[in-house]
């Protein structure tokens, strides 16, 4: 927001060649550090993502090549962050291109392969489980579309971003953009599709239990209960006549 205010507001008028050329330099202190803060932002990302499967695999064999592709996403976000201030041309440039495109290849290969391995480990789970009667287990699937459906959410914005930057285009600027909400977006929807889900099978338990109890109260109903108080106190009176 700050960079558009300064290129659309503040140097409008007073910036050499207007907002075009402000937009183009990418020398900026504002474009260096919105870079520095979407490789971090991607780190990060990645990094919960290697994580998690991590967790649900639980052996360290399986993320070593995650592990590798999330050092490589370092490697080149930190060269590409810091060629930026070496070198005052365009990013579509010899010297900036190589480390732009590893940094983008790295970090697709690592969110693929990780979200994968996950929702692989989670179906085998599910597969593995198939034999349990479908009352007494919570299925997993749920779960994997949700995996899949925030992978792919990211992955695709990343390959168009991406496609754009390989044919030398300004819509890279506008997908970058993007894919920093969209990393926090992916993240917070499995969460929330997860929490969603998890009231849904509660309330649905609830549901199931209650008819079940309503079932058992129609097939044992209540008979009336006759009560003779009359009878009672009569025959009570009769015997303390007949004491005195």
């Amino acid at each position: 927001i700050i960079r558009v205010e300064d290129g659309l507001v503040k140097y409008r008028d007073t910036y050499p060649g207007g907002p075009a050329a402000f937009f183009a330099d990418i020398s900026q202190e504002t474009y260096v550090i919105k870079h520095a803060l979407y490789a971090l932002q991607t780190l990060v990302a990645d990094g919960v993502v290697i994580y998690r499967c991590y967790v649900v695999w639980q052996s360290v064999q399986v993320i070593i090549l995650p592990s590798m592709l999330w050092c490589g996403v370092a490697v080149t976000g930190v060269h590409a962050v810091y060629n930026t201030l070496r070198y005052n041309t365009s990013i579509f440039t010899q010297e900036l291109a190589t480390w732009i495109l590893g940094f983008f290849i790295s970090t697709i290969a690592a969110n693929v392969l990780s979200s994968g391995l996950l929702a692989y480990r989670i179906w085998a789970i599910e597969r593995d489980t198939g034999t349990i009667p479908a009352s007494t287990k919570g299925t997993m699937m749920p779960i994997v579309r949700v995996l899949v459906d925030a992978a792919a959410l990211y992955s695709v914005t990343l390959v168009t971003a991406l496609i754009c930057f390989v044919c030398s285009n300004n819509g890279e600027f506008v997908m970058v953009d993007l894919v920093v909400p969209i990393i926090s977006i992916a993240f917070y929807m499995i969460l929330i599709r997860i929490a969603i889900n998890r009231n849904h099978s509660y309330f649905s338990t609830v549901g199931t239990i209650a008819n079940m109890e309503q079932g058992d109260l129609q097939e044992y109903p209540m008979k009336p209960l006759q009560v003779h108080i009359a009878e009672l106190h009569a025959v009570a009176v009769l015997q303390l006549q007949n004491r005195e």
